[in-house]
């Protein structure tokens, strides 16, 4: 059974090391035995089904790329500061994640806004952050790689 730390520092290692595992899994066809991790790991059972859900959105979106159906929103092309808006890839529960070009690097990114924007509670903020947090200390070929984070007005 493992041991559980309190350390945000170390939980955040032990998600990062969990997850690629499980991503490894996938890439070579195997299963990723999610209920074996979850068991294992009891105290971080909530944080990585969030995690492995995610994964399973990067995946689905790296394999069939632009969503589509449904009514999207569209985000103006010049709404956020040093970024051209060029069209929108996948909606979550909790944000949407436009396809953008930086101006200053000419590089395309995918950026994810909040679906709930300013109006979204302290909640949905901090989960968000802790997403920024946890994807940011990945290093894995499946996940993108996070280069900022931040807010726009």
């Amino acid at each position: 059974m493992a041991t559980e730390h309190t350390d945000p520092e170390t939980r955040d290692l032990r998600i990062g090391r969990i997850v690629n595992e499980y991503l490894d899994r996938k890439q070579r066809g195997e299963p990723g035995r999610e209920q074996e991790l979850l068991e294992a790991n009891p105290d971080l059972a909530d944080e990585l089904r969030a995690h492995f859900g995610m994964v399973g959105q990067v995946i689905s979106v790296a394999s069939h790329g632009t969503q589509g159906g449904g009514t999207a929103a569209v985000l103006p092309q010049d709404a956020l500061p040093g970024y051209e808006i060029l069209g929108e890839l996948h909606r979550g529960g909790q944000g949407v994640v436009y396809q953008a070009l930086q101006k200053a690097t000419r590089r395309q990114v995918a950026i994810k806004v909040m679906r709930e924007g300013p109006f979204a509670g302290w909640r949905d903020h901090a989960r968000f952050e802790r997403e920024v947090q946890v994807l940011g200390a990945l290093k894995h070929p499946s996940i993108v790689t996070i280069h900022e984070s931040g807010v726009a007005a």
